[in-house]
């Protein structure tokens, strides 16, 4: 059952293997070992946890063998809908038939294809390009990564505990769990709608559905090139995107590093704008 111990990285003591841990921070962790069981529900457990705990356990990812071990609730239609909610295969079939749809409905309503060429190269690859990689930053960092705000002595709110991890920080804890490491597509219909809304009011209809379409394929490229760079396919065609090994190196730190840091997935541009990168000494030297 060594496997199955929340404190072990791929049969290690994960304070043993990592050299920057304080005495306090080992303590800790040993005792997330023995408070912690993954052959039960998570969110139970999760809810039970004083701030400075939670923060200490979404720090560090743990290993397990079985990619498909954990479950959040006791209750098995609750946990079906978080475990469907998160599935990057149902979020696919559900999105690309939408982005499909808002592609068709632009080019339908444009009045020629010259239009529809030059709207599609402003709102849609100028969306993926400005509009998503803006929004991933803002997303990742001040709405999944809460916990670094939480103050570490303070009284704890249960309800937000389970909110961060279910929604995001789960993945930060066992990274191997590829069910459940897709955006919740439910969320991205709550942000997408209310902004397609506003749009359709201050752009042509065209554009208002190109830029959605390219928000939400954004989102679907962002949930591929991360589940690639979990994968670790030393032989995955992804390796030819310029910058994939940089930006791959960069996630890896946010996971076993700092997750204060990092966040870009697909770029790592606002990183380097707005001065969260947490690049090795030699390598800021360079």
């Amino acid at each position: 059952m060594e496997k199955f111990k929340v404190g072990y990285i791929q049969g290690h003591k994960l304070w043993e293997i990592d050299d920057k841990m304080t005495p306090e921070e080992r303590q800790m962790h040993e005792k997330l070992d023995r408070m912690v069981d993954i052959t039960k529900p998570l969110v139970p457990q999760v809810r039970a946890m004083t701030n400075k705990e939670f923060m200490a356990f979404v720090s560090k990812p743990r290993h397990v063998e079985d990619t498909d071990c954990i479950t959040f609730y006791e209750d098995e239609k609750l946990e079906y809908y978080y475990k469907w909610r998160l599935d990057y295969a149902n979020n696919c079939k559900m999105l690309i038939p939408l982005v499909t749809l808002y592609l068709g409905l632009a080019y339908y309503l444009s009045k020629d294809t010259s239009e529809f060429a030059k709207h599609f190269l402003m709102f849609f690859l100028g969306g993926l390009a400005f509009g998503w990689t803006t929004s991933e930053y803002i997303y990742h960092r001040f709405y999944l990564h809460r916990e670094c705000e939480l103050d570490p002595e303070g009284k704890a709110d249960p309800d937000l505990l389970e909110t961060l991890f279910v929604t995001h920080l789960h993945h930060h804890v066992f990274m191997n769990q590829w069910i459940r490491i897709g955006t919740s597509v439910d969320l991205v219909f709550y942000m997408t709608i209310p902004m397609q809304t506003i749009l359709h009011f201050v752009l042509p209809h065209t554009s208002a559905l190109l830029f959605t379409a390219a928000m939400v394929a954004g989102g679907m490229i962002e949930d591929t090139i991360h589940i690639s760079y979990h994968k670790n396919d030393a032989n995955s065609w992804f390796r030819f995107i310029p910058n994939y090994t940089r930006t791959k190196d960069a996630h890896m730190r946010h996971h076993f590093r700092d997750n204060s840091k990092e966040f870009g997935v697909t770029t790592d541009l606002f990183d380097y704008m707005i001065g969260t990168t947490n690049l090795p000494p030699k390598a800021k030297q360079n």
